[in-house]
């Protein structure tokens, strides 16, 4: 591998390894949550504070580029295991718990939705 090649590096990052297809690998939950973030982030570099219901309803409204919907609440039982941060396809997905009591009941995050740029891109948003 020619480590002079600036695309190089990009061509293995995980972060922008493609996320269409049949066998992407992935785990449902992470495809279906980065291909939501994909499509909302399309138009806008970043989306802040999104619900677990906002996603929901997002993913029922593009049901049809996103193999499996989820419920909030199955959103909110999912991110346990994945630690604060889903990357993948050129976004990134960052969430952290609301700071209320919730006397019980399920525990509510904030998500951010944030579009990656390759060296390349971004050099080109500066020119």
């Amino acid at each position: 591998m020619n480590t002079n090649n600036p695309t190089a590096s990009t061509e293995t990052d995980p972060d922008f390894l493609p996320i269409d297809g049949p066998d992407t690998g992935l785990p449902s939950f992470v495809l279906a949550m980065l291909r939501t973030a994909q499509i909302e982030t399309a138009k806008d570099y970043e989306r802040r504070e999104i619900t677990s219901e906002t996603i929901s309803r997002w993913m029922k409204k593009h049901r049809n580029l996103i193999p499996t919907t989820y419920r909030p609440k199955e959103i909110r039982e999912q991110l346990w295991r994945y630690g604060g941060e889903i990357r993948g396809g050129g976004v990134k997905i960052e969430w952290s718990e609301l700071p209320e009591e919730h006397y019980g009941s399920a525990r509510h995050y904030h998500f951010t939705f944030t579009k990656l740029f390759k060296t390349e891109q971004m050099v080109g948003e500066l020119a």
